[in-house]
């Protein structure tokens, strides 16, 4: 097996993840220090006055002991809100990196070499054409013949919590209870994560991405992926103007980590990039 290159669609993700870590430890790190400040402080004093904070009272009329019961709330509640964006994160990589294989495949349209024909459309549809994550999952384990394992079982059971949360607030509901069984909780309670559930999705969720990247990453993955960033970059006005236009190579390099274009490819990706 040849040493694995991440596809430029598996470091946006990655980097999207590292994104939402730096977001929860932040929480966290706010949390603790709440926790710290109001600890020693009077119980019945408002928090909001005690941190001199730069709104009002009207805007959080909770006492110091109050706040201090409702962080591992707040946490729990905030889990939960990261994982409607990681499943967010996750099914747009897949969406991304199926579309791309399948291009790879040869499914290219005649007049666009980078949109699907109706074939390439047909095959990608269970993934590209639908809003979810459970039903694609099951469909990109036959399609890219992998095994995503137990990270599939737990991305199950973590879509039916992220829909919860999306459609019902997090609010348990008997059509929750229904998806969820094993949930416990009464209906119309509120629904939260600990930190080893958020922790094991998040896991999970990179997991399935490396599967799925270490088997369709390739070098025609990469050239793809190359010419459609040149595409976009141009079409909003955001690629730089290069004098030498060889430098147009550092900067996807040091940008996007993109390196190791043939010469023969990189006079086609130069004329995109400046005609």
């Amino acid at each position: 097996m040849s040493k694995w290159i991440p596809t430029l669609c598996f470091r946006k993700f990655r980097s999207k993840h590292t994104e939402l870590s730096k977001l929860y430890w932040t929480h966290q790190l706010g949390s603790d220090c709440l926790s710290n400040s109001l600890c020693n402080a009077n119980p019945d004093e408002y928090a909001v006055n005690e941190v001199m904070a730069k709104f009002t009272v009207r805007m959080l009329p909770l006492k110091n002991r109050e706040i201090i019961e409702w962080l591992p709330t707040y946490l729990e509640r905030t889990r939960l809100h990261l994982l409607i964006i990681c499943a967010a994160n996750l099914e747009e990589y897949l969406q991304e990196i199926v579309s791309f294989h399948l291009l790879a495949k040869g499914y290219q349209s005649k007049s666009d070499p980078l949109k699907l024909n109706e074939v390439g459309n047909a095959i990608g549809a269970p993934i590209l054409k639908k809003d979810s994550l459970p039903e694609p999952l099951k469909y990109a384990q036959h399609l890219l013949e992998v095994d995503y394992g137990t990270n599939l079982d737990k991305w199950l059971k973590a879509y039916k919590l992220r829909s919860s949360a999306a459609h019902d607030g997090g609010v348990v509901t008997t059509r929750t209870l229904k998806d969820i069984p094993e949930l416990h909780l009464p209906i119309d309670a509120m629904m939260g994560l600990s930190w080893e559930e958020l922790k094991d999705f998040l896991g999970s969720a990179k997991a399935i991405a490396t599967i799925t990247d270490q088997k369709v990453s390739n070098y025609s993955v990469k050239l793809l992926e190359t010419k459609n960033l040149i595409i976009n970059l141009k079409k909003h006005n955001q690629l730089p103007i290069f004098k030498p236009k060889r430098d147009l190579w550092g900067y996807l390099d040091k940008n996007y980590g993109i390196r190791g274009i043939s010469h023969e490819d990189r006079v086609d990706i130069q004329k995109l990039a400046f005609n």
